[in-house]
C-alpha cells in the first residue's frame, strides 16, 4: 500500500461497533463511519472516493442490499464488502454473484480477519483504478490525436470545437461534476459529426436542425469505441430540450448523461453567440431570450464564469516567440501563413500535433524557422480556482 492511508467507510446501525472499528482501524486506514444507510449515502456524496466500503446487511431504513444499490449509482470505483450476523446466506451470495460486493464477512468478525479482507479489497481497488487510468489516458491521447488530424481538414470547425471544449471544462471544474472525463471528452468531440458533414454550407452550420443531425451522427460514430458509450450518449443528447431538468441532480453520477447533454447544448450555442455578438453581455442576452431551451442552473454557471470578474480569473499575455519556444496551450494571435498558403487560422490552440506539423512545414517553407510567432498565453491569478479560462 502507498504511504497515504487508504480511505475506508463503515456503515452500520450499531454505534458501539462503529466506534470499535474506528478505534481498531484508524491507525492503518483513514476511517469514516456512518450510522445507517442514509448517512452512508450522504458520506459517499460529500466526501472523496472511498477505496473500501463495508456495510451491515440488516439495518433499519435502508437495508444493506438497498444501500449497495444506491451506493453503486453514486460510485462504482469503491470496493464493497458486507458484514452481517444474519443467517440468511442466500441474500449475501446473491449480492456477490451480482457483482455488488467483493467479500462477505460474518459478524462478529475478528479484527485480524477484517484487516486481511480490507487489504485484499484495497489491492482490488488499486488494480481496477490503475488499469482504468491507463486505459483512460490512452483513450484521451488517441482522441486528441484524432481531433488534431481533423483540424487540418476542418480548421474553422475544429477551432470552434476547441473553444467549446474549454467552456465545458470550466463548467465541469466549477461544479466538480462526477465522471468529469466523460464530459471533457464529449466537449472535445461534440462537433465531430458536423466535421463529417461536408455538404453543409458554413451559413447553415449553426441551424438547430443541422446541429441536431450532427449530434446524432457524432453519437453513432463514437458509440462503438470501447468505454466511450457514455460520451456517445452525451453527444447524442446535446440538442435535447431540457424538459424536467429541474428534477435532475447536477451532481448525481447516474444522471450525468442528461447533465452532460445540457452542458454541451449551452456551450455550443454560447460559442456561436460570442462569435456573432463579440461580447459576453450581448451573447447572454441572446441565450436568455430563449431560456426555455436550457437548464437555467447551468446557464447561471456559464454567466458567472463569463460575466463575473473575468479579469480576476484570467490574464491574457501576448508574446512573440520563436519556433523552438512554441508550447501546447498557446493560441495563435494571427493566421499562420507560408507565402499565400494558410497553414493554421487565427485562434488555433497549439497542441503537440499542431506544433509538429508547423515544424515539418519548415522543410517546405524555411522562412518559418526564423520567424517570430505571435501567440496568446493564458495565466491564472492565485485567487482563482477556475482552470482553462476562456481566451479573450
Amino acid at each position: 500500500m502507498s504511504a497515504k492511508k487508504a480511505r475506508l467507510l463503515m456503515v452500520d446501525d450499531e454505534r458501539r461497533l462503529l466506534d470499535a472499528c474506528r478505534r481498531n482501524l484508524s491507525r492503518t486506514y483513514a476511517v469514516d463511519v456512518a450510522e445507517g444507510g442514509e448517512e452512508g449515502l450522504k458520506a459517499l456524496r460529500e466526501n472523496e472516493v472511498y477505496a473500501v466500503v463495508i456495510t451491515d446487511m440488516n439495518m433499519p431504513g435502508l437495508s444493506g442490499v438497498e444501500f449497495l444499490e444506491e451506493a453503486h449509482k453514486l460510485n462504482l470505483d469503491s470496493v464493497y464488502m458486507m458484514l452481517t450476523g444474519n443467517a440468511d446466506q442466500a441474500t449475501a451470495v446473491n449480492a456477490i454473484n451480482q457483482g455488488k460486493i467483493f467479500r462477505f464477512l460474518n459478524k462478529p468478525c475478528p479484527v485480524d480477519q477484517m484487516v486481511v479482507a480490507i487489504n485484499d479489497a484495497i489491492r482490488q481497488y488499486e488494480l481496477v483504478t490503475t488499469e482504468r487510468e491507463v486505459l483512460r489516458g490512452t483513450l484521451v491521447g488517441s482522441v486528441k490525436m484524432m481531433v488534431d488530424m481533423m483540424a487540418v481538414a476542418q480548421p474553422i470547425t475544429a477551432h470552434r470545437n476547441s473553444e467549446i471544449r474549454r467552456m465545458v471544462k470550466q463548467v465541469v471544474d466549477a461544479l466538480k461534476l462526477p465522471n468529469a472525463w466523460q464530459h471533457e471528452l464529449a466537449g472535445t468531440l461534440c462537433l465531430v459529426g458536423l466535421m463529417s458533414m461536408q455538404y453543409v454550407k458554413p451559413e447553415d452550420q449553426q441551424k438547430d436542425e443541422t446541429l441536431k443531425e450532427a449530434a446524432e451522427i457524432g453519437a453513432r460514430l463514437i458509440k462503438h469505441i470501447p468505454r466511450m458509450e457514455g460520451v456517445s450518449q452525451i453527444i447524442g443528447q446535446q440538442r435535447q430540450m431540457c424538459y424536467d431538468m429541474d428534477k435532475v441532480s447536477l451532481d448525481d453520477g447516474a444522471q450525468s448523461i442528461a447533465v452532460g447533454g445540457q452542458v454541451l447544448h449551452i456551450a455550443v450555442d454560447l460559442e456561436e453567440a460570442l462569435r456573432r455578438h463579440g461580447n459576453p453581455e450581448d451573447a447572454f442576452k441572446s441565450l436568455q431570450s430563449k431560456s426555455e431551451h436550457y437548464d437555467l442552473r447551468l446557464l447561471r454557471v456559464y454567466a458567472e464564469l463569463y460575466l463575473g470578474s473575468q479579469s480576476e480569473l484570467t490574464r491574457i499575455e501576448r508574446k512573440q516567440v520563436q519556433l523552438w519556444a512554441l508550447e501546447p496551450g498557446m493560441v495563435l494571435e494571427s493566421p499562420l501563413m507560408a507565402g499565400t498558403k494558410m497553414l493554421f487560422m487565427k485562434g488555433t490552440e497549439l497542441t503537440s500535433s499542431v506544433i509538429e506539423q508547423i515544424r515539418q512545414s519548415c522543410g517546405e517553407h524555411p522562412s518559418l524557422v526564423d520567424r517570430m510567432f505571435a501567440v496568446y498565453v493564458e495565466t491564472q491569478s492565485k485567487a482563482s480556482n477556475t482552470k482553462d479560462s476562456q481566451a479573450a
